[in-house]
């Protein structure tokens, strides 16, 4: 049999969406057509910055060492290319607060424009407003986002819910931030769960839907035997595989995902301090066990959208500038960002090492994809690992840290380190847009653009 590649299982009001399966392909499809896979884009955005010294890898272009912080990745070896030694210029010869000045610019390689935003999104008279660029995610959606049901997937870990410049990172046009969800549950409802009946509002039908679930996939088991019957003994494999995933993330799913980290604002807006919160103000739900587990659940609910081909642009943003996470796990009892202005090495090496184990994970999670042609998804993405600043305790941003991670369907040369002087950030994003598909020569602010890295 050929099936649509939009097939889907369905149940009581329940659509699973279906990973690609060589009964999607035409009858007579060659090797050649088989090949063909779609490239997909995902940004792990991290906040606030590293310790250099434990970040940098040594030696040479292929005979590297991985620092302490990056040892977690260590066995993506030769699916990543690691950057070191670029600047962010867009951010260093920005006015505005550092925090806002940095996270801005960071998807966008622009300068922030003239607005009313002070620190801690406070509004004022005076200050400053978004950066005046779509961000790189939103570039690449626009060339591949027709071709899926979603245009793109942005997920958040503890984001603020007020849309200032310090708890955004993506924007689909000047102006125009989009806002991250929260709630992987929420998440995986809106990919898995069919539209409502005409005149239901959403909300309520969601609500009901929750009341009633046992599992999207009890719902969808009838379905499910009477297509496992028509599939060779790879495809069952594949939809098995697919649907003990779906199994896996729905038990893992109820995590008071809801929970949020909100900062207490500056006492003296007009100034740039980082101040102390108010210990009222540090809820549990703010800890790192938290934390992790609904970032998990994210990275989860990404990997399965991008293997149903759902959307093939994806975003994870871990908190916002000035987060309020406290690693207790980590035998720790300030916030991220108050240990940061701290500089304490080893501790904030702990942080990085914690935040790398957790990109370990999300390769892990891609890398478990089979696709069709024997290659996994991480072999068919371009994953872009990037910190709002490089020194946290001096809100710097020269001598950014940034990993590729992928081999973008074999148009990545990874398993590489390579520092460069003198090049912009912009470069950096110019060189995931041709990497994706999508041509240019510049990036952002014009200026600071020299053209793609050697990345090919």
């Amino acid at each position: 049999m050929t099936m649509d590649r939009r097939t889907v299982l369905r149940g009581a009001g329940t659509a699973v969406a279906l990973p690609f399966l060589e009964a999607m392909l035409p009858r007579r499809a060659s090797a050649a057509t088989k090949m063909k896979r779609p490239l997909r884009f995902i940004v792990f955005g991290e906040m606030n910055g590293h310790i250099r010294s434990t970040w940098v890898p040594t030696g040479t272009e292929t005979a590297f060492q991985f620092s302490e912080t990056l040892k977690p990745v260590e066995p993506f070896r030769d699916r990543l290319v690691i950057i070191d030694g670029l600047d962010k210029e867009a951010s260093t010869k920005s006015e505005g607060p550092p925090h806002m000045k940095a996270l801005g610019p960071m998807l966008t390689g622009s300068s922030l424009q003239k607005g009313n935003f002070t620190p801690g999104g406070v509004k004022a008279s005076v200050g400053m407003g978004y950066p005046g660029n779509i961000s790189v995610d939103q570039k690449i959606a626009q060339a591949v986002g027709d071709k899926t049901k979603f245009r793109s997937l942005e997920l958040g870990v503890q984001v603020d819910a007020e849309g200032n410049p310090e708890t955004r990172m993506c924007y689909r046009a000047i102006n125009q931030p989009l806002p991250p969800e929260n709630d992987p549950r929420a998440a995986y409802d809106r990919l898995f769960a069919d539209l409502p009946p005409p005149g239901v509002a959403k909300k309520a039908w969601v609500a009901e839907h929750a009341r009633r679930r046992r599992s999207v996939l009890d719902l969808v088991m009838d379905d499910y035997r009477r297509m496992l019957g028509t599939l060779g003994a790879e495809d069952k494999q594949r939809l098995e595989s697919h649907l003990s995933s779906l199994r896996e993330i729905e038990g893992r799913l109820e995590i008071g995902a809801g929970a949020s980290c909100q900062r207490p604002r500056p006492v003296d807006v007009r100034g740039i301090a980082c101040t102390e919160p108010d210990q009222a103000a540090r809820r549990n739900d703010c800890t790192d066990d938290v934390f992790g587990a609904i970032g998990r659940a994210q990275m989860d609910v990404m990997t399965t959208a991008l293997a149903c081909d759902l959307t093939r642009v994806a975003t994870l943003q871990w908190s916002n500038c000035g987060n309020r996470v406290v690693f207790s796990s980590l035998g720790h009892n300030k916030t991220h960002h108050d240990l940061e202005h701290q500089a304490d090495a080893k501790i904030l090496t702990q942080i990085n090492v914690w935040y790398a184990q957790q990109f370990a994970y999300l390769m892990t999670k891609l890398a478990s994809v089979k696709e069709l042609d024997g290659s996994t998804l991480l072999d068919n993405c371009v994953v872009l690992w990037c910190y709002e600043l490089s020194n946290g305790a001096k809100h710097g941003t020269t001598q950014m840290p940034y990993v590729l991670a992928g081999r973008a369907g074999g148009r990545l040369r990874s398993g590489r380190f390579l520092t460069f002087q003198g090049r912009a950030h912009n470069d950096l994003l110019i060189s995931c847009m041709n990497l994706m598909g999508v041509e240019g020569e510049t990036f952002g602010d014009a200026k600071y653009c020299k053209g793609p890295l050697p990345l090919a």
